[in-house]
């Protein structure tokens, strides 16, 4: 019977819930051979302070974007409690400006007109 002894940095990167296929192939392959595995409780501290670095890493670069989000939303100058038909077409105001005498066309989006956009596509 083997002793085998598991380290933080091997749980840090199988992650902290031991799903990944790597861990589940190993906990077989130690239950096939009758392996005796250990994790000392130190590892289990280090592992779980690991991840919680992680996860608070992510929620200040998720507040940080947010902020991003806020500043660009706070440029485009809109009402506070602006609903999302009003924004969007706030949005298609500020394209079709963008897009106009430029050499882009815009589709009108009714159905009877884009067969006669496509044939006169076609055609040059």
């Amino acid at each position: 019977m083997m002793r085998i002894f598991l380290d933080s940095n091997l749980i840090i990167e199988w992650g902290v819930t031991l799903a990944s296929t790597e861990a589940r192939e190993f906990f077989e392959l130690a239950q096939d051979t009758k392996s005796q595995v250990y994790v000392p409780e130190l590892v289990i501290k280090e592992s779980s302070w690991h991840e919680a670095d992680e996860i608070v890493r992510g929620i200040k670069k998720a507040k940080s974007e947010i902020r991003e989000l806020d500043k660009y939303i706070e440029s485009l100058r809109l009402p506070p409690a602006e609903s999302v038909g009003t924004l969007a077409g706030r949005i298609e105001g500020v394209l079709k400006e963008f897009i106009e005498g430029r050499a882009i066309q815009i589709i009108p989006d009714s159905i009877d007109i884009l067969p006669k956009f496509v044939q006169a596509v076609v055609q040059k």
